[in-house]
């Protein structure tokens, strides 16, 4: 089986900054280096501040460990991080994150519309995925969500633009 080349997280940064392009960037757990990664992406993303800043864009991590969205504040308040939320995980934890943003799952939202005023009115932003279907990209409009994750970028942008 061949496998297309796996950008390194400098070839992530270079695009982004090239291209004045933000960037979200998902840490997966559990892992057994557990909060390594976050650890190595808060140096990574601090020795590219400058570059960052110039090009006028921002680099968010987002993860669905509380505890590596709490790991990543505990080095840089400063770094934006949003908070990926399922269908399953409780608003507790998502009340008690410290992220700037929070993330829930199309699906969820869709159950539940009244959930991006309660993430809104928490002073939050609202980063919502995967969203890949008209009337999801439609309500996400409606709803006020910040920003969407999806796997069609080219249609979603062309259906915002009809909106």
């Amino acid at each position: 089986m061949i496998y297309p080349q796996i950008l390194n997280i400098d070839e992530i940064l270079d695009f982004g900054i090239s291209q004045k392009k933000s960037l979200f960037l998902e840490t997966k757990h559990p892992v057994p280096s557990r909060t390594a990664i976050e650890d190595l992406l808060v140096k990574k993303i601090n020795s590219e501040k400058k570059r960052i800043a110039k090009a006028g864009i921002e680099v968010n991590i987002m993860s669905f460990s509380w505890f590596a969205i709490e790991r990543i504040k505990e080095l840089d308040k400063n770094i934006e991080t949003t908070y990926l939320l399922n269908n399953y995980m409780p608003w507790f934890n998502a009340r008690h994150s410290s992220a700037q943003s929070l993330g829930p799952e199309i699906t969820r939202l869709r159950k539940d519309p009244g959930l991006a005023k309660r993430i809104k009115d928490a002073g939050r932003k609202l980063n919502v995925w995967t969203v890949d279907e008209p009337s999801d990209i439609r309500l996400c409009y409606d709803l006020g969500v910040d920003n969407l994750i999806t796997d069609r970028p080219g249609f979603v942008r062309e259906i915002l633009r009809s909106i």
